[in-house]
Order: structure tokens, then sequence, then C-alpha cells
């Protein structure tokens, strides 16, 4: 039984961690949105639409998970990513994001689409999950 006005997790917690977490944070991605209406290219055949800079900054990202399949005799291979920033990023399931440098060159250049937002009630980060596989 917990004592009368007592907290397990103090008041305060989330902000006095924040700036903890940010120092691990040592990726930089891009990430647009669509936005527009899309514009069909007569000449080329191809429907494009235009993007919108939603957010640019520091993350930290892992990879979660790995899924081969085969489709039409082709091995398809997506990685899924979990991908953690600062508690304001206010992303959208489909932005799409760039690595624009990272600690691991092989990130750098990957394009990351958000499929997910994990929520909580401790909000001392934004956590998205993000797949490689942007057709999925």
């Amino acid at each position: 039984m917990p004592f009368p006005n007592s907290r397990v997790i103090p008041a305060g917690w989330e902000a006095h961690h924040r700036p903890v977490l940010a120092t691990t944070r040592t990726a930089t991605i891009t990430f647009t949105r669509l936005s527009g209406t899309p514009v069909f290219d007569p000449v080329t055949g191809s429907t494009s639409q235009p993007k919108t800079t939603v957010y640019s900054g520091l993350f930290r990202i892992q990879e979660q998970q790995v899924t081969v399949t085969d489709a039409a005799a082709e091995r398809i291979t997506t990685h899924a990513y979990q991908v953690s920033g600062a508690a304001e990023v206010d992303l959208k399931i489909d932005d799409v994001g760039t690595v624009d440098a990272s600690n691991d060159p092989t990130l750098v250049g990957r394009k990351l689409r958000v499929t997910d937002i994990q929520r909580g009630s401790l909000l001392f980060e934004r956590t998205f999950t993000c797949t490689d596989n942007l057709e999925a």
C-alpha cells in the first residue's frame, strides 16, 4: 500500500529524462509528407505528388525485425525499425523519412515509412515504427 500523497514516479520525471535521451540520438532524418494534388505527366505517363518537409532532426534508429517473403518468384526483404525522436515530433502514418546522417553508414540514404506511432503515459520521447519497404 503506498504512502498517502506519494508517487512511485515523481512529478517532473519525464522532463528530467528528456535531455538524457537526447544524447542517444545520433542519426539525422528528414521526414516528408505528401501534400497537394497529384499531377499527371502525359509525356512520361507518370503521376507525382508534391511533398512537404514536416520534420528534420536527430533520431535514434534500431532495426527490430527482418521479414523475407517470396512474391512472383522474387525474394522481398523488409526491415522494420524503431525510430525515436524528441517528444514533440509530430509525424503521421505514411510520412517518409530519408536518413541524412548516421554513425552506421549503411543507413545513410535509406528511406523509412512510418507504419505506427507508439504512445505511452510517460512521454519522454516519441517512438515510431518504420519500414524500408515503401510499397507495403
